[in-house]
C-alpha cells in the first residue's frame, strides 16, 4: 500500500506539473489598464507646460510629426517616462509592453499592419482578433476594455484621422448628455492619446467640463498627448452605442457623431 499511495502521489505530481505546462498565462484588462495608467499618471505628475517635453501628440499645434516614441521608466520618477504617440500607436505600444504575444507577426495576422491605424484596428477587432472578447453594452465595459471607433464620414482617412482607440479607465457612469429624458447616455472615462482635450477647457463654474475634465487642460489652456478625458456614448434601450460625443460641452447636436458614419466596437482582453 505505501508503494502504491507513493506511485499514485507521484503521478498526481506529474498531472499538476503537466497542466501548469500547458496553461497558457490569460492576458486581462485590468492588466492593460495597470501599465497605461502608469505611463499617464507618472507623466501628468509633471505641471504644464514642461510635461509638453515628455507628453504629446505628433503632430499636434506646436510639434512636428515625430516617429512613435513610448517609454516606460521608473515608477515615482516621471522624466523618465516619455509618450510621443497618435492614439492607435500608443495602444499598439501598450499591448507590446504589457503582452509577450504582441508581436508584429500577430499584429500583422489580426490587424493588418505592424503598426495597425486606428481603423485598422476596429476592422479587425470587428473580425474577431485573438486575445479579445466581445463586449456589447456600454455599462459592461471596465478599466483596461478597449475602445475602438472608425471614421466613414468626412474626416476618415489613411492616417490618424482614420478612427481613434482608447482604453477605459473606470466604470462608466449614466449621465443625461442631451437633455432628452427619452434618451440614455454614459459619461466613459478613458486613457488615450489625443491631440486635444475630450471636451473644450473652461474656467467657467457653470460649465459640465468642470465635471468631466481633462489631464491635458489647465485652465482654458489645452495640451495634447496621453491622458485621462471623458468619452459620452449614446445607447439604445438595450444599452448598445448608437453615438458620441467627444466630450461633455461640445455642441449637443452638430458634435454628435452616430454609429452610422463611425462605428465604434467594444472589446475585452481575455
Amino acid at each position: 500500500m505505501p508503494a502504491l499511495r507513493a506511485l499514485i502521489a507521484s503521478a498526481a505530481t506529474a498531472a499538476a506539473v503537466t497542466l501548469t505546462a500547458v496553461t497558457p498565462a490569460h492576458a486581462t484588462s485590468a492588466t492593460l489598464y495597470a501599465e497605461l495608467a502608469e505611463l499617464a499618471d507618472n507623466l501628468n505628475a509633471l505641471a504644464w507646460p514642461a510635461q509638453d517635453t515628455y507628453n504629446f501628440y505628433p503632430g499636434a499645434k506646436g510639434h512636428a510629426d515625430v516617429a512613435t516614441s513610448v517609454v516606460w521608466g521608473t515608477p515615482g520618477q516621471p522624466t523618465t517616462y516619455e509618450s510621443k504617440a497618435k492614439c492607435a500607436p500608443l495602444f499598439t505600444q501598450a499591448l507590446k509592453h504589457t503582452f509577450s504575444w504582441a508581436t508584429d507577426s500577430y499584429l500583422q495576422a489580426e490587424f493588418g499592419s505592424t503598426s495597425p491605424n486606428a481603423a485598422k484596428y476596429y476592422d479587425g477587432l470587428t473580425a474577431g482578433a485573438d486575445h479579445f472578447a466581445t463586449r456589447t453594452t456600454v455599462a459592461s465595459l471596465v478599466a483596461g476594455d478597449v475602445i475602438a471607433i472608425k471614421y466613414n464620414d468626412t474626416a476618415g482617412g489613411s492616417g490618424d484621422a482614420s478612427g481613434h482607440v482608447a482604453v477605459v479607465a473606470g466604470a462608466p457612469q449614466a449621465y443625461d448628455r442631451d437633455g432628452d429624458a427619452a434618451t440614455a447616455e454614459w459619461a466613459v472615462p478613458v486613457i488615450d492619446s489625443t491631440s486635444n482635450p475630450h471636451g473644450v477647457a473652461s474656467t467657467s463654474a457653470s460649465s459640465p467640463y468642470q465635471s468631466f475634465r481633462d489631464t491635458r487642460a489647465v485652465g482654458a489652456t489645452e495640451y495634447s498627448g496621453v491622458g485621462r478625458g471623458w468619452l459620452f456614448i449614446g445607447t439604445d434601450a438595450a444599452g448598445v452605442p448608437t453615438g458620441y460625443w467627444w466630450g461633455a460641452n461640445e455642441n449637443v447636436v452638430d458634435q454628435y457623431k452616430p454609429v452610422s458614419t463611425r462605428p465604434m466596437v467594444f472589446r475585452a482582453l481575455v
